[in-house]
């Protein structure tokens, strides 16, 4: 049975962002621990902190594809841009602190960099305030977006599954979710959005899925100015005035990007295609944290049968 004290600790951090002194006195009484005690095994985890934490954690990957290519310049130059200095950790004002971390999982897109839900690949120290930038600009819409309902469901026959594994979400899957809200809510497109796990195909990254009358579409290094491409092909609005908008939209993209090449459909290639897959037999069609389709997919069958 697990003792109460870690999942205590892990509950305080995630409501305060750290361990506060007057917390962990409360908890000393509620487990009837002693401090001492309460202390060696929070001080024994890097993940607790005793001091204050910025609202938007910075993690830098150090791990050896990063490390390699030059993941400790890249930690100086976001320690510089946030004015830190000796063991300073978190910025003045409060709002980022900075860490290092052992591995991210995205090595093809090194240095990678994680703030807060996003995952920033290919950063350089030259461009850390276009990343921060970047990642203040999307928290700002994707609080908008939940202010507003824009969630990832709705119901139609189409289907679009984007991954969100850390390497696409590295290579911008998390602005390309954004944007395929954003063009489903202005012009009335009636599609289901979908986040699922990785592919195992992090050099294609980001991946996009589109389900559409019993087949499957795939794209890969999908940008957001090839959506409109990509959702042109398979979708129509069922308002009569918004689908004359939505030609027009689709009619100037596609004269605009005249001179570019149109974002091609992809298939797995023929080598990956000799394979059965056992342990990621799923993998790109479930959304990882639905417990529920992972048991409508099988999930738990041992289990069951052993209890």
């Amino acid at each position: 049975m697990i003792h109460p004290l870690l999942p205590e600790l892990i509950e305080l951090q995630n409501r305060d962002r750290y361990l506060r002194p007057e917390a962990l006195a409360e908890l000393s009484r509620k487990l009837s621990l002693s401090l001492n005690h309460i202390y060696s095994v929070a001080s024994f985890y890097h993940a607790f902190r005793f001091a204050p934490c910025g609202k938007h954690q910075i993690k830098v990957c150090i791990g050896a594809a990063c490390y390699v290519k030059g993941a400790e310049a890249v930690y100086d130059a976001f320690a510089s841009h946030l004015g830190l200095t000796g063991d300073q950790d978190t910025s003045a004002d409060g709002l980022f602190t900075l860490s290092k971390v052992a591995c991210l999982g995205c090595c093809m897109l090194a240095v990678a960099v994680q703030i807060d839900r996003h995952i920033f690949g290919q950063v350089k120290p030259g461009n850390i305030p276009q990343v921060i930038k970047d990642f203040l600009q999307l928290a700002s819409e994707e609080d908008a977006a939940a202010e507003a309902g824009n969630s990832s469901s709705a119901p139609g026959q189409t289907e679009i599954r984007l991954c969100c594994c850390s390497s696409c979400r590295a290579a911008g899957s998390a602005r390309i979710m954004q944007a395929l809200q954003e063009e489903r809510q202005r012009h009335g497109l009636e599609f289901s959005l979908k986040s699922v796990g990785c592919h195992g195909l992090s050099f294609r990254a980001p991946l996009l899925t589109v389900f559409n009358d019993g087949l499957y579409y795939h794209y890969d290094q999908v940008q957001e100015h090839t959506l409109k491409t990509i959702l042109g092909r398979h979708l129509s609005s069922r308002n009569a005035i918004r689908q004359i908008g939505w030609q027009a939209q689709l009619a100037l993209h596609r004269w605009y990007n005249r001179s570019c090449a149109c974002q091609p459909e992809v298939s797995d290639s023929p080598a990956i295609g000799q394979y059965a897959r056992l342990v990621t037999a799923n993998s790109g069609q479930d959304q990882p944290e639905d417990i529920a389709e992972y048991q409508q997919h099988g999930g738990f069958q041992a289990l069951q049968r052993v209890a």
